[in-house]
């Protein structure tokens, strides 16, 4: 039985010259990794906007219930859940 490759970023079957081939194509790579970089930084502005609300809001003054809201939403970010 032999295996028929998938590419990982667009789907395309393709003929690998490796066994452990996983991208159709330079290109395909080259842009799988940009999606990964660009899901990275959307994480951590999520991240920085849930410390930075909190870190504000300790400033300000808010009340405990407030900042208790907050701190769940900035635990909620470094979870990856938010």
């Amino acid at each position: 039985m032999t295996h028929t490759p998938i590419c990982a970023h667009c789907g395309t079957v393709f003929e690998a010259s490796r066994s452990d081939a996983t991208y159709c194509r330079d290109a395909c790579r080259t842009a799988a990794r940009w999606t990964r970089e660009r899901r990275n930084l959307r994480e951590h502005a999520r991240l920085v906007g849930a410390l930075r609300r909190l870190s504000d809001a300790v400033l300000d003054g808010e009340t405990n219930a407030g900042l208790v809201a907050l701190a769940a939403d900035a635990r909620r970010a470094l979870s990856g859940h938010a």
